[in-house]
């Protein structure tokens, strides 16, 4: 539940979370609580919690809040506290004070917070709380406290979905002018409502038309409350449920009328679009939008046009675009569009493209879309499509681009070719300095063209292939490999064997390499030096990182033949092989 950082345990954020939760819940107690397990009567006649009180405070009080044990046994205290309290309810004797130590408050306040100290250094501390609470400290006045330290500092809860009108109010009230994250779920309460009257009789619908105008009136009038401190938004996602919702009904005061034309969000630095059907109409409720400090922006089922396309272009670094209509297997969107949206770019950094669902490559007529900035490619493919990856990186111009990634969903028996066609595409790959290959897909098996990779990427630093980790076959008796062994019997005579580099031309530099699944094979690591060896050129191999490849002592002790011990790092985790792959662990 903690984590190392400078020395000393910090908190999860998992258990602050749940600390969070629990501290907001246990006003509902009332101090309706009396259990031998977990109260004692202290000297001064106050209940407190006997799993804190086993000792006065003294000299172990800055040992407990550093190591944040009293933390962790503070929310199991309350949630025994719940249990309690639910089997026995009105019954149980209320208590008079529930008192909470100081170096607990402290190891509260402290993560509860966050701020520009160093991890390491207290924010507060025990003789600092002592000057603004009480000694003794009750747990309602606990939940206040935390509850104001939450508000001032949003960042920890100020995500607003779907909140009622009063709540926004006295949120907006006691935040002041702090930046906020916001998420946006358009169209909800209008797709719910019709999924209501789908189940109604014509004279159930006309009786509840009042109510259904009322709801739906009440989650405008709470937008409109959220949009009124659009100057403060840091962050804001939008999800839109219906297409042309927030032009219309759900969501007037993001559309774009007389009275929004230059809307200014001047501390909005991240925006998220996703349209849950694809948004043909080249208007979008942010084309007047100005965002000065705008640097990340992620959409989905869309692509940018005229004024939008303007309204993102000015500043921003990162960019994501995903393509997901399934189960349609196409969007509509066309590669001219983006190709041109992509051009208006001139500062992007980092660029990520997640092709779930084709869109249209129809012949672009010499046309090439310039990113003249770009270091950093992502590119993943949900299907397999030869032309469509060959069509698409073809029409990119990257001239300093560093960094590949690309990842399939698809059979691995065809990853070699989509490979290929990736990486013969286009120029620039010969000038990169890092590839990634990500194979996903538990059934995925087949074989990956390390010859082309070697044969394209003259400039290869680092290189790192992901895929599924395959558990041992029924028999008991091998493990099923990514890379087939039988595919690896190379002779002199083998000019085309899929893992043979002897023809290689010009190898590249390599530096650093990452194995992650069953891709790691003795044999291919061998066949490398000997081809670096033969060719007169060092090959000295910084890093081998091995991840889940199920390294055995025997493999290892003939790797230490060409790596140094200290150059090989191990994380073979024999526990959530099937899982590591679909949970994006990598």
């Amino acid at each position: 539940m903690t984590t190392k950082h400078h020395g000393m345990e910090r908190i999860d954020r998992g258990v602050i979370q749940t600390l969070r939760n629990l501290l907001l819940r246990i006003e509902k107690l009332e101090g309706r609580l009396d259990d031998e397990e977990c109260w004692n009567p202290s000297l001064e006649g106050v209940f407190a919690p006997q799993i804190l009180a086993k000792s006065p405070p003294g000299p172990a009080d800055e040992v407990l809040q550093q190591s944040l044990d009293g933390t962790e046994k503070l929310a199991a205290f309350i949630q025994r506290g719940l249990e309690i309290y639910g089997k026995r309810g009105e019954e149980a004797k209320p208590c008079l004070i529930l008192e909470i130590p100081n170096e607990i408050l402290t190891s509260i306040f402290h993560f509860a917070c966050q701020v520009d100290n160093p991890p390491f250094k207290p924010r507060y501390t025990a003789e600092s709380l002592s000057s603004t609470t009480a000694v003794h400290l009750s747990i309602s006045a606990t939940c206040r406290r935390f509850r104001n330290l939450l508000i001032a500092n949003p960042a920890e809860w100020g995500i607003w979905q779907n909140i009622d009108i009063q709540k926004l109010k006295l949120f907006q009230e006691r935040s002041q002018d702090k930046p906020l994250l916001v998420y946006i779920k358009a169209g909800f309460i209008s797709h719910k409502l019709r999924e209501e009257a789908k189940s109604e009789s014509n004279e159930e619908f006309e009786s509840k038309a009042t109510k259904r105008l009322e709801r739906l009136s009440a989650f405008q009038g709470a937008y409109k409350c959220i949009m009124q401190h659009r100057q403060r938004f840091r962050a804001l996602a939008v999800e839109l449920l219906d297409h042309g919702v927030p032009r219309r009904t759900a969501l007037p005061e993001l559309a774009q009328t007389s009275s929004w034309q230059g809307v200014s969000l001047p501390l909005l630095e991240e925006l998220s679009v996703a349209y849950t059907v694809t948004h043909l109409d080249e208007h979008h409720f942010f084309e007047t939008w100005v965002m000065p400090r705008l640097r990340s922006v992620s959409i989905t089922n869309a692509i940018p046009k005229g004024q939008s396309c303007t309204a993102l272009s000015a500043s921003l670094v990162s960019l994501q675009l995903t393509f997901d209509c399934r189960p349609w297997p196409t969007t509509g969107l066309s590669l001219v569009d983006l190709v041109e949206f992509l051009g208006s770019m001139s500062s992007l950094l980092d660029l990520t493209l997640q092709f779930n669902s084709r869109i249209n490559t129809m012949p672009l007529r010499g046309r090439h879309g310039l990113l003249q900035s770009l270091e950093a490619l992502n590119l993943h493919l949900g299907f397999d499509d030869q032309v469509f990856a060959w069509d698409l990186l073809g029409v990119l111009k990257m001239p300093v681009l560093q960094s590949f990634v690309l990842s399939v969903d698809f059979n691995a028996d065809r990853v070699q070719n989509t490979v290929a066609s990736c990486l013969e595409t286009n120029n620039r790959f010969a000038e990169i300095r890092s590839f990634e290959l990500r194979v996903f897909g538990k059934a995925a098996m087949g074989t990956i063209v390390v010859r082309d990779i070697f044969c394209h990427l003259h400039s290869l630093r680092n290189l790192s292939i992901v895929a599924p980790t395959k558990p041992l076959d029924p028999k008991g008796d091998h493990i099923i490999n990514f890379w087939r062994d039988s595919e690896l019997d190379y002779g002199p005579s083998d000019q085309d064997g899929l893992f043979n580099i002897t023809f290689v031309e010009r190898l590249p530099p390599l530096e650093n390499l990452r194995l992650c699944g069953n891709v790691f094979n003795l044999k291919i690591i061998e066949h490398i030096y000997d081809e670096y060896k033969r060719k007169e050129i060092p090959l000295m191999l910084k890093s081998l990182v091995l991840k889940n490849c199920r390294c055995f002592d025997d493999d290892l002790e003939a790797l230490y033949r060409f790596i140094p011990p200290h150059n090989i790092i191990c994380l073979d985790d024999f526990e959530g092989y099937e899982d590591n792959i679909s949970n994006g662990e990598t």
